[in-house]
């Protein structure tokens, strides 16, 4: 059996050695501003900064499989709201630790309490309120491949909705349904990823809801790397073929038309598109963050669809544009997966977020050779129950005849 820090990803290495020196700064900056003969206050001071310092392990203890058999919703909930009152209770923290424990200056200790204080209202507000501030975006798309008979054809494109993460299922999930109906689109399209963890997050209240999503045309989905339950400890109870088998016998229940690397064609009158949806598989699991994904097999879900017709794939992961583009069929390929990373400083016209260091395409519409790809920022929560900057993403793609 490997040691168990063998089992941690970057990510968690990265809380853990933060972790480790913020115990350090803050062992020095209660030496610092308490005064000696106050030892009893220190050694409490420090015991509460510390314990909120090692949240980080807390968390580590509860995604780790060498300590826990299975990772039931609540535990699951649980890790993603330590990480927020991490981030509250210590990320936030760290400017005014670090001034405190190497300057005396009142000055610099006053500028980093005051960037402190404003970090914490921004992880407040990304919870309270960008969490749910669904952004609405229409994007307008002309080609010459297109029929004349769906110019002006209206597409709903939903990603990530995560149902399992979101802090109000019901409610939330009966919003979006509504603002998307409201659109009266001739198509709803959703590319990835509807559960968080388990299939019962799809409960007898969000099924209906889900159910209620309406379009001329249909809604249409693929499965995305949480729909396969990959992240369910344990898989021999529950393996990922059941769970997908689960979740996409869910999604045609509520009338939604699964695509499963498999192709479908739209009518209007005598013209007509081609829809492929591309499922995600488990190959592409290790390297579901990279560009450099192993070779996937795609030409089978382009089986009996022409290269002239205009065609459409949904993808949950964008990282496989380049090799759909290789296949040549796809005019726009719709995406998910990245959801920004829920955290986007709106700077230039895409912003500026870490994903940018993983993804090369990471969030809204890229162009190449005539060709697009829209990534959506995605509706749910991952690592973290809040959004800052990168709201929830519905939206409105309208295809025109150039």
């Amino acid at each position: 059996m490997r040691p168990p820090w063998c089992t941690l990803n970057a990510m968690i290495w990265i809380m853990l050695v933060c972790s480790l020196c913020m115990l350090w700064l803050d062992y020095r900056a209660a030496h610092r501003l308490v005064p000696a003969e106050r030892t009893t206050l220190r050694r409490r001071i420090l015991l509460t900064l510390w314990f909120l310092d090692a949240l980080p392990f807390v968390y580590w203890l509860l995604t780790n499989r060498l300590f826990w058999h299975d990772n039931p919703t609540w535990m699951t909930l649980g890790s993603m709201w330590i990480n927020y009152i991490y981030m509250l209770t210590v990320v936030a923290r760290a400017p005014f630790s670090l001034a405190a424990a190497y300057t005396q200056s009142a000055w610099w200790r006053g500028i980093a309490l005051c960037l402190g204080v404003g970090a914490i209202g921004l992880f407040i507000h990304g919870m309270a309120a960008t969490r749910t501030a669904y952004d609405v975006r229409h994007v307008i798309l002309r080609s010459d491949r297109l029929p004349e008979a769906f110019d002006g054809y209206r597409i709903v494109h939903l990603s990530d909705l995560h149902v399992g993460s979101l802090v109000r299922p019901q409610k939330e999930v009966a919003e979006v349904v509504d603002i998307c109906n409201a659109q009266e689109a001739d198509m709803v399209v959703f590319s990835g990823d509807l559960i968080n963890v388990r299939h019962d997050e799809l409960s007898p209240e969000i099924m209906p809801l889900l159910g209620s999503l309406r379009a001329e045309d249909g809604v249409f989905a693929v499965t995305g790397n949480h729909d396969r339950g990959v992240y369910i400890r344990d898989t021999l109870t529950i393996t990922t073929a059941f769970t997908t088998s689960v979740v996409m016998h869910a999604e045609r229940e509520a009338g939604w038309h699964v695509l499963d690397d498999n192709s479908t064609y739209i009518h209007r009158g005598g013209d007509s598109i081609a829809l492929t949806g591309i499922s995600f598989s488990e190959q592409l699991q290790e390297k579901r963050h990279s560009s450099n994904l192993p070779n996937v097999e795609l030409s089978h879900a382009y089986q009996g669809v022409s290269k002239g017709d205009f065609n459409i794939t949904i993808a949950h992961i964008p990282q496989l544009w380049d090799r759909i583009l290789e296949e040549g069929y796809a005019d726009l390929t719709l995406s998910g997966h990245v959801h920004a990373m829920q955290l986007k400083i709106p700077i230039g016209r895409r912003g500026i977020s870490p994903s940018r260091l993983l993804y090369k395409r990471w969030s809204g519409l890229y162009e190449k050779h005539n060709r697009w790809l829209y990534i959506n920022d995605g509706i749910g929560l991952a690592m973290y129950p809040m959004r800052l900057g990168a709201p929830p993403e519905i939206t409105i793609i309208e295809l025109h005849c150039k």
